[in-house]
C-alpha cells in the first residue's frame, strides 16, 4: 500500500528501508543464555515432557525375565539419560548425535552391518553436540542413491577419528531450508536462534524493573536562584554539586538527608509502580508463546481470559509434544532396539514394539466415571448379544487393568460356543419368530386377511 500524501510505502517511509538479516549466533552465546531460566525452559521443558514416562514395550515372544533383562541393560547404559541429553543439546544448539560403541568386525568407517554385531559388544553410548561431530563427506554427488545429500561420515573433532554415521544415533533441530542446512555444517537450527532477542529483551525488562524499587522516593531540592548562581561563578557551581554528593552519601549511610533551611527547601518525589509487573510477565510469556509453551507449563500461571481453562493450549502443546516422540525419538529408539536385541540376545525380536504413556494422566474421578461409562456400554452390549464375555476380557486384558489369564478367555469363548446352537433353536422356536407364527395361525390351502390376489 502507497500513500503519497503521508509517505506509507515511499522511500520516506522508515519501514521500507528495514530488512531481514541472518544472525548466527554462537556456541559460547547459546551456552551463555541457558543458564538463564527463560531459554533453558525453552529447551528443557518439550524435552522433560516427551520422556517423562519414558515408553512401553510390549512383546508376546519374550518373558517377563527376558523383558527385565533388556530394561536392565537399558539403565546400565543410561539409554534414556543420553536420549534426553542428546534431544536438549539438539533444542540448544541445532544437532547432537550418539554414538554407541559396540564390536561387528568391521571399521568405524564402514556401515554398520546388524547381523555381525557380537554378542554383549554394546558396551556405551557416547552424546556429542554438533560442535563435536563434523560432516566430513556428504554425498551430494548422486542423486539417485538412497543417502544423497545424508551425511556419509562424521569425525569427532580433537581425535582423528572418522566414523560411519550408521554407527550413530542422530537428532536435528529445527528444519532448515537445504542452503542454511549445509551452511550449518549439515545440521539443524537452534530452538534459541528465533527467539533469542525476545529472551535478552524480557531479561533486560526484568532487570531494569529489579533496579527501579531503589529509587522509589526521589528526593527534590528547590535552591533559591540556582540558576543565577551557576551562571555567576563557577567555584560555587562546584561547591553545590559537592554539598548534592555530601548530601546522597548521609543518606545512604545513615538513611538521613540534611539541607540548608534558609536556601534550599526539600521536597520527596514517589514514583509509582503499578503496571510494570505487567510489562515484565508480558515480555516472558512472549518467550513463551514463541517457543510454544502454554503459560500455564511454562510459568505457571492460570490461562488468561475469562473463562479460559487452557485446555485448548494444552492439547496443541501435547500434540507438539507427541511429534518428539513419535519423530527423532522413536526412529532412533527403533533403530537402537535393533543393534541392543542383537547384542543381547544374537537376533532381534520380531514382534517388539513400543508406545508412548500419555502426557495428560486422568485424576481418580476422571478414570472412575470412565471405567463407569465403559461397563455400562460392556453391559448394554452383553444383554443385547453384539459381544460375548470373553470380547470383553480380551480387552480388559489388553489394557492391563486386571490379572485376567489367556485360560479364562478361552474357557468363556469355548462356552460361547457351545451355547450358539441352543440359542439359535431358541430363536427359531420364539413365538415371536414371524415364520413360525404364519404357520401356526394359517391353514394350509388358506390365505391370511389381506393376502388376496389382486384383481385387475
Amino acid at each position: 500500500m502507497v500513500n503519497l500524501l503521508s509517505g506509507m510505502g515511499t522511500s520516506r517511509d522508515v519501514l521500507t528501508h528495514a530488512t531481514w538479516q541472518k544472525k548466527s549466533i554462537s556456541k559460547a552465546d547459546l551456552s551463555a543464555i541457558y543458564r538463564n531460566w527463560l531459554a533453558a525452559k525453552i529447551v528443557d521443558i518439550p524435552v522433560d515432557d516427551a520422556l517423562r514416562n519414558w515408553r512401553k514395550v510390549k512383546s508376546a515372544t519374550l518373558s517377563a525375565e527376558e523383558m527385565e533383562t533388556i530394561h536392565n541393560s537399558e539403565k546400565t547404559l543410561r539409554l534414556r539419560k543420553s536420549v534426553e541429553r542428546a534431544l536438549k543439546w539438539s533444542r540448544l544448539y541445532g544437532g547432537a548425535g550418539i554414538l554407541m560403541q559396540f564390536d561387528d568386525g568391521l571399521d568405524p568407517m564402514e556401515p554398520l552391518d546388524i547381523t555381525r554385531i557380537k554378542r554383549d559388544s554394546l558396551r556405551k553410548l557416547h552424546v556429542f553436540d554438533m560442535h563435536d561431530l563434523n560432516a566430513s563427506s556428504v554425498n551430494t554427488r548422486d542423486p539417485l542413491a538412497a543417502n544423497y545429500r545424508e551425511v556419509e561420515y562424521y569425525k569427532v573433532a580433537g581425535t582423528g577419528y572418522q566414523i560411519h554415521a550408521s554407527r550413530f544415533l542422530i537428532f536435528q533441530g529445527r528444519d532448515l531450508p537445504w542452503e542454511d542446512f549445509a551452511n550449518n555444517q549439515y545440521w539443524g537450527g537452534s530452538y534459541i536462534e528465533p527467539i533469542y532477542d525476545d529472551i535478552v529483551n524480557a531479561k533486560n525488562a526484568t532487570q531494569s524493573i529489579a533496579g527501579l524499587p531503589s529509587k522509589a522516593v526521589i528526593d527534590m531540592i528547590g535552591v533559591e536562584g540556582l540558576y543565577t548562581r551557576v551562571g555567576l561563578d563557577g567555584a560555587e557551581l562546584d561547591a553545590m554539586i559537592q554539598a548534592f554528593v555530601a548530601k546522597a552519601v548521609m543518606k545512604s549511610t545513615a538513611n538521613v538527608s540534611v539541607y540548608d533551611k534558609d536556601l534550599e527547601t526539600p521536597t520527596q518525589q514517589s514514583i509509582s509502580f503499578g503496571g510494570l509487573p505487567d510489562v515484565g510477565r508480558w515480555f516472558q510469556q512472549n518467550v513463551g508463546s514463541g517457543g510454544d509453551i502454554p503459560l500455564t507449563r511454562y510459568l505457571g500461571e492460570s490461562a488468561p481470559g475469562l473463562n479460559s481453562t487452557g485446555k485448548a493450549e494444552q492439547e496443541n502443546y501435547y500434540n507438539s509434544v507427541a511429534k518428539i516422540q513419535d519423530g527423532p525419538i522413536r526412529e532412533n529408539l527403533e533403530y537402537f532396539d535393533q543393534i541392543h536385541q542383537m547384542s543381547l540376545r544374537g537376533r532381534v525380536v520380531d514382534d517388539w514394539e513400543f508406545e508412548f504413556e500419555p502426557l495428560y494422566q486422568p485424576n481418580a474421578l476422571e478414570i472412575a466415571q470412565r471405567e463407569q461409562a465403559e461397563a455400562q456400554t460392556d453391559a448394554t452390549y452383553l444383554h443385547t448379544g453384539v459381544v460375548e464375555r470373553y470380547h470383553v476380557k480380551q480387552r480388559l486384558k489388553k489394557e492391563g487393568r486386571y490379572d485376567i489369564t489367556d485360560e479364562e478367555i478361552e474357557l468363556d469363548r469355548a462356552e460361547a460356543e457351545a451355547d450358539e446352537p441352543e440359542a439359535r433353536e431358541e430363536t427359531e422356536e420364539s413365538p415371536f419368530n414371524s415364520k413360525a407364527q404364519t404357520e401356526e395361525q394359517t391353514p394350509e390351502g388358506e390365505r391370511r386377511p389381506g393376502t388376496e390376489p389382486r384383481r385387475e
